[in-house]
């Protein structure tokens, strides 16, 4: 196969262009890789190709190791290969691409794919299969999606909303602030690693690079805020993606389950099909996968490539 591969930066205009005939999440938006590359650190590019069968973009992060080589990663999430057209022969143009990263000096590639849209990649030489994700299905009526929780989310559920827990919009720089602090302050409670202690300059690179698919929700009791979390909202593929969420170190009971809940409320309104809450750290089914599958019996496999190009 042949085609035209080229790598552009997030401020060229082809890059949305491209996005406007492929499905995508918010996890491909330039926007999204302009605030997440400094967490790897590096630059933040996507490797286009283009050619008779359709195109294809993969959003990457360029890691200088000396003058003449690099190699490139996903930015943080699931910014896995995105192509104009589903009959597209997805390996040969993945081949196109990583031809020329090799040309240009890239050793390996890392790339994260998308556990909903990237589904074509079960078979692929280079794919490796790592733990599951977790859905919550939105065209579920709200009995129904209720009746399916785990009994002591629904629990927790009725005892937060009983204890005077009221679930808000974010908007505005001190809301995002608020939302900060109680990141910071989550991070420092569960001895995070340096990796996931993003500050405020990321927050607000993400909410600016988002815009409208940007959507911070505040739990709060008795006049303050105990909770935040950030969802994301993917107009192209339907999907509500739950972010990050942080907490006052003993924050009232059922309020983070509250925001989940008025996430998948707020997504259903606007008539998202799907809500993404991802998995455990690392992909482990660990406590946090636990948490969320408590939510769903929706799995999904979580898989990343990695080529070695020298």
């Amino acid at each position: 196969m042949t085609g035209t591969v080229r790598l552009i930066r997030p401020t060229d205009p082809g890059w949305e262009a491209l996005l406007a005939h492929a499905r995508h999440d918010v996890h491909h938006l330039p926007g999204w890789s302009t605030a997440s590359a400094p967490l790897e650190p590096g630059e933040p590019l996507a490797v286009i190709v283009s050619a008779e069968t359709g195109s294809l973009l993969i959003p990457l992060v360029r890691r200088r190791l000396d003058a003449g080589h690099w190699d490139a990663v996903s930015p943080y999430g699931y910014a896995g290969p995105v192509f104009t057209s589903e009959r597209s022969p997805h390996a040969a143009l993945l081949d196109l691409a990583a031809e020329h990263l090799r040309a240009e000096g890239c050793v390996s590639w890392f790339v994260r794919l998308h556990p909903l849209l990237d589904t074509w990649a079960s078979g692929h030489v280079d794919a490796q299969e790592h733990g599951w994700t977790v859905s919550i299905d939105l065209a579920q009526r709200d009995d129904v999606f209720l009746s399916g929780l785990r009994k002591d989310h629904r629990s927790d559920l009725r005892r937060g909303e009983a204890d005077g827990i009221r679930v808000r919009a974010g908007v505005g720089d001190a809301d995002l602030a608020t939302f900060v602090a109680l990141h910071s302050a989550t991070m420092q409670t569960r001895g995070a690693a340096d990796y996931h202690r993003f500050g405020a300059p990321y927050f607000a690179a993400l909410r600016e690079g988002l815009g409208a698919a940007f959507l911070l929700l505040l739990a709060e009791c008795a006049g303050r805020a105990v909770a935040g979390a950030i969802f994301t909202l993917g107009a192209s593929s339907g999907i509500v993606g739950y972010h990050l969420a942080a907490s006052e170190p003993r924050p009232p009971r059922g309020a983070t389950k509250l925001l989940i809940a008025e996430g998948r409320r707020w997504g259903r309104e606007l008539g998202f099909t799907r809500m993404l809450l991802g998995g455990g750290l690392g992909s482990d089914e660990d406590a946090l996968f636990a948490f969320k599958a408590g939510f769903s019996p929706e799995r999904h496999r979580f898989r990343t490539l990695r080529i070695t190009l020298d």
